[in-house]
């Protein structure tokens, strides 16, 4: 018990002294282009695909950069998907109110196809900024639904398969 109280007064004293917040790390466009071309090839071999020659420059990826880049992958995956998924929810009155033109639209579609989170970060980000996380965190959620879609489940393993 009495250590118990003395961690609390110890955050309690601690809690005061101000720790300057640090600013969040900006996603790099040339880190950007290594991972989603490593990602690319390997997706790209699996699927029969060529792989994408991705441009790189120096400077912080742009929201709008990174979105084009997604919307452009599944294009080219797209001929490979074995399964047709329902769409998924979306909102489109949260991506209008937080993105503007050629944008809405890519997202919407890259959502309804469950591409990307419905309302995650890059849905929902108001700056053209984005920070390791958020891309990495993207990325993950995009390459999985790849695997998922181009990948036909064995019926005899898959009881939604076997009609019953």
């Amino acid at each position: 018990m009495k250590r118990l109280a003395s961690l609390g007064l110890m955050g309690v004293l601690l809690g005061g002294i101000g720790v300057a917040e640090q600013p969040e790390p900006q996603a790099l466009h040339n880190d950007f282009v290594t991972v989603v071309t490593e990602l690319d090839k390997a997706s790209s071999k699996r699927l029969g695909l060529p792989a994408t020659q991705f441009a790189t420059r120096e400077g912080v990826l742009s929201r709008k950069e990174f979105i084009a880049a997604l919307s452009e992958l599944d294009k080219k995956y797209s001929a490979k998907y074995r399964v047709t998924s329902r769409s998924f929810d979306t909102y489109p009155e949260i991506v209008a109110e937080f993105n503007k033109g050629v944008t809405v639209d890519q997202l919407m579609k890259l959502s309804r196809w469950g591409m990307i989170a419905p309302v995650g970060p890059i849905v929902v980000n108001s700056g053209d900024k984005m920070s390791n996380e958020e891309v990495g965190d993207a990325l993950g959620y995009f390459f999985s639904r790849v695997a998922v879609y181009s990948h036909q489940p064995d019926p005899k393993w898959t009881p939604e398969l076997q009609g019953f």
